[in-house]
């Protein structure tokens, strides 16, 4: 009866210890380097009636805090004619992927979000290069663009958005 107690014990053992490495696993692996873009559309000067397009056009900045400079750009179609104007789009791609405007400086999230120190480099909005030096608590800027294909002209939706802490952040030390 000793020998089985001591097997069975064993056994929890190693599973107890199994479980309670995985979430360590898990938690140096990196966050995922994109965020999920949830909004609603409207036409033009109406605040009640939704744009309802088979192909709107998003054009997302993501600026430095003092708005001088696109630390990266990404376009996405979006579909509102089936969803009263709601849609969801993931923002962040790989480097060099196709929904990467000519603006864009080719930085990863986790570049454009670090608070390092280290200088990243842009464009600024005539397209010349330029450089921002990040430092810790800084924040950076979203400027949301829309083309409707309904319409053809493109719009810069309201302010640009400050970006905020959340949970899971992409870098220890960064918004």
């Amino acid at each position: 009866m000793s020998r089985w107690v001591t097997r069975s014990n064993y056994s929890l053992f190693f599973i107890l210890i199994t479980f309670v490495n995985i979430p360590f696993v898990f938690a140096q692996a990196e966050p995922p380097q994109f965020f999920t873009l949830d909004g609603r559309l409207f036409v033009a000067g109406s605040a009640t009636e939704p744009l309802l397009d088979p192909s709107v056009s998003l054009t997302i900045q993501i600026l430095n805090p003092a708005r001088t400079c696109i630390l990266y750009e990404e376009v996405e179609s979006v579909n509102t004619l089936g969803t009263n104007g709601f849609f969801t789009a993931r923002i962040g791609s790989a480097t060099g992927a196709s929904e990467r405007e000519p603006r864009d400086s080719n930085n990863s999230m986790k570049t454009v979000f670090v608070n390092s120190g280290l200088p990243i480099t842009g464009q600024n909005q005539s397209g010349g290069a330029c450089t921002y030096t990040p430092v810790a608590g800084e924040t950076r800027q979203f400027r949301f663009f829309i083309t409707p294909s309904t319409v053809g002209s493109t719009a810069q939706l309201s302010d640009d958005m400050q970006v905020d802490s959340v949970p899971q952040a992409l870098v220890a030390q960064t918004l």
